[in-house]
């Protein structure tokens, strides 16, 4: 398993550098540049491999990727010969780096849009299968949002359909605000604080499923930080934020922080504040009585 995950990490990270180059060919040189030192974050590192391990994709299957960093659509796509749907509801980059990759390389199984996960643009029961890295957390509003997403996720997936997704976990759920602009959503003084994200903990994840309660729990496991627990802080407030001269030094060490200081655990670690939950749900099947 560990093989597996390096493995898939490393050729994920090599389309990350591929994507760079192609950037860089095409005289795109600044966002070219950008994606040669940072082709992938510290999380995503662990978040990529169990998705796809969770995900199993297979040929011909229609994916929807609801705002997940894009590479691992290109990747599904690719590699694997899904029609995977890269979605997002706005436009930071990746949709572009998206739409210039299926140019560049005449992919054809890979298809971008722009949409919201609380309104799916797809017919009932349309999709295999639907995969979220680090999404549903961010989902608005802070009260509800992440249930109506599971909602509308249930609604498009087929009878038994599979949904993969990551969220941060820890000992106490909490919420963060920001004093900024987040994603799609604008301040209307610069004084207010905008919701930014929900951190799970064991009660409100069950709260969550509960909600939807359309869904069966296939496999979850947990994302754990091996020697680093500082109370409600985590390693990439360190080397993730910050002066932007030190992140730009630090972005191609990403992979090898995250080897040393990330794992996989069945349980959370009753110590640390800094986790991610992966989760695999089945869609359940409704059977008609009369």
């Amino acid at each position: 398993m560990i093989m597996n995950s390096v493995g898939s990490t490393f050729r994920i990270y090599v389309l990350g550098l591929r994507l760079g180059l192609l950037h860089v060919l095409r005289a795109q040189i600044r966002r070219g540049i950008y994606l040669l030192i940072r082709p992938m974050d510290y999380w995503r590192t662990l978040e990529f491999p169990i998705a796809l391990e969770y995900l199993l994709p297979v040929p011909g299957e229609r994916i929807l990727d609801v705002g997940s960093p894009k590479l691992i659509s290109m990747y599904i796509a690719t590699r694997c010969n899904a029609h995977v749907y890269a979605m997002d509801i706005y436009d930071d980059g990746g949709l572009t780096d998206t739409l210039f990759y299926t140019s560049s390389t005449g992919t054809d199984t890979l298809h971008v849009l722009t949409g919201d996960v609380r309104e799916l643009p797809f017919a009932d029961s349309s999709l295999d299968k639907v995969f979220s890295i680090s999404v549903l957390e961010h989902v608005f509003p802070a009260e509800g949002g992440d249930v109506k997403a599971l909602k509308e996720i249930a609604r498009v997936l087929r009878p038994a359909g599979r949904l993969v997704f990551t969220v941060p976990f820890t000992r106490q759920s909490r919420v963060d605000y920001l004093k900024q602009d987040v994603y799609d959503r604008k301040r209307m003084t610069t004084e207010e604080m905008v919701f930014y994200q929900r951190r799970y903990d064991a009660h409100s994840l069950q709260t969550l499923l509960a909600a939807g309660d359309e869904f069966e729990v296939e496999r979850q496991e947990y994302i754990c930080e091996r020697f680093y627990h500082r109370p409600k802080k985590e390693l990439w407030s360190i080397i993730g934020e910050g002066n932007k001269f030190k992140r730009l030094a630090l972005a191609p060490l990403y992979p090898v922080f995250a080897l040393i200081f990330l794992k996989r655990s069945s349980t959370p670690l009753p110590a640390s504040d800094s986790m991610a939950v992966c989760m695999s749900l089945r869609k359940k099947q409704r059977t008609n009585t009369p």
